[in-house]
């Protein structure tokens, strides 16, 4: 019943696809548990067997590829207890950008693994790479690796370093306030990536302005791990110039608005969280009190992440 938290990909939303270094963070205001049917008193019986269905599906799929899934989850004790009504409990807001997919297979992994099943961070995000892909015909894994790891995650060079020891991954030291601002709407995320990596990678190469893409989180990335706040602002402002020229169908309707106002103003920056197309988007500033404001005035509900 451990509850498993959402992520902040901090860094890296699609890039990643095309080779860049990432960094998640677990949000643990959101998070989600995996319950039988009266271990829990906090959820409505429509909504636990609509998330039982969704569970009956997702069994099936692993099942289908037993011989790969079943080495490492105990397939058949799953499939008893999504017949006998397992569900998974949870807050997190679906199709938000905040990893709702991610932690369902993190608590899956976690209560179904087999013991022997190794667990280094590399094979972890191999595994979750392919349960993930059900939700969204692609995925990086590195969403439900950091929810199962419940620390910050940084992956470089193929290389994955759990960063919770340092102080430079504190989130304090963005160097700016970190929000969230609603758009108010859902992310279809599985058509998204499949468009990206079509414009972006097509026939799997990556095309200039995909590396130019990639570039420009190494950069940001670097500023982060180096505590350099004030430089990270400007990279980050590149990526939101970036994501609004080249990326305009992600850009939430809601949110276009305030991407041009943030940028033309310089009081705040916004750029995707997760998949884009709805759900939250990440919003950093120097001027929180007048960042709050501007967003009243829209109606844009915010919340906040992280200070300086």
């Amino acid at each position: 019943m451990n509850p498993f938290p959402s992520k902040l990909l901090l860094f890296g939303e699609y890039s990643v696809l095309l080779g860049s270094p990432a960094l998640g963070w677990p949000f643990h205001r959101f998070c989600g548990s995996l319950r039988m049917p009266g271990e829990s008193a906090q959820e409505s019986e429509p909504v636990m067997e609509e998330s039982n269905r969704k569970l009956v599906v997702l069994s099936d799929y692993l099942l289908a590829g037993r011989e790969y899934f079943g080495e490492w989850l105990d397939l058949a004790r799953l499939s008893a207890d999504v017949a006998r009504g397992l569900f998974f409990l949870s807050n997190i807001p679906q199709h938000y950008g905040l990893g709702s997919s991610g932690a369902l297979c993190a608590a899956l992994y976690h209560r179904y693994r087999i013991e022997e099943a190794a667990d280094d961070p590399v094979t972890l995000k191999a595994r979750f790479a392919r349960m993930e892909s059900f939700f969204h015909g692609t995925s990086s894994g590195f969403d439900p690796l950091v929810s199962f790891l419940g620390e910050p995650v940084l992956l470089r060079n193929r290389k994955i370093s759990i960063c919770g020891d340092s102080p430079h991954l504190q989130a304090g030291r963005l160097g700016a306030t970190l929000f969230l601002v609603d758009s108010g709407e859902p992310c279809p995320t599985g058509s998204l990536v499949t468009s990206f990596l079509g414009e972006y990678a097509p026939g799997g190469k990556v095309s200039e302005k995909g590396l130019a893409f990639v570039t420009l989180v190494e950069n940001t990335i670097g500023r982060f791990l180096s505590g350099d706040g004030e430089t990270l602002m400007t990279e980050v402002v590149k990526i939101s110039r970036f994501q609004l020229d080249m990326l305009p169908n992600l850009i939430p309707g809601p949110l276009r608005a305030g991407w041009n106002d943030g940028l033309s103003s310089g009081i705040f920056a916004l750029k995707l969280c997760g998949s884009g197309g709805g759900g939250y988007a990440f919003c950093f500033t120097r001027s929180p009190e007048e960042t709050r404001e501007y967003f009243l005035d829209q109606g844009i509900a915010l919340i906040r992440v992280a200070d300086p």
